[in-house]
């Protein structure tokens, strides 16, 4: 697929063409440059699409990272406490 550059060249190219084909009354030129114009569109318009899923997969990665970490964080934190404090025996209750 071209780059977005591309077709916003490729868009103002169409763009005066059809111009001259609506000033010209060509009226098939006309319609065969409006199509392409649409097709690019469609391209822009799939471009802008793939971005934004590309953003919000790389931001879910990010948040499950995060997630990790802290976990991670917080298990250490608690094994650190844990080997800090000594074992503490169970009391023994007695019958009667």
């Amino acid at each position: 697929m071209p780059e977005k550059a591309e077709l916003k060249t490729q868009m103002k190219e169409l763009k005066v063409q059809r111009a001259s084909a609506l000033e010209q009354k060509e009226h098939k030129e006309l319609k065969k440059v409006r199509r392409i114009i649409r097709s690019v569109k469609r391209q822009l318009r799939a471009l802008a699409r793939e971005a934004a899923i590309a953003k919000v997969q790389a931001a879910a990665v990010q948040a499950r990272e995060t997630a990790a970490a802290t976990e991670a964080e917080a298990v250490a934190a608690a094994e650190t406490e844990a080997a800090a404090e000594p074992a503490q025996e169970p009391e023994a209750t007695q019958a009667s």
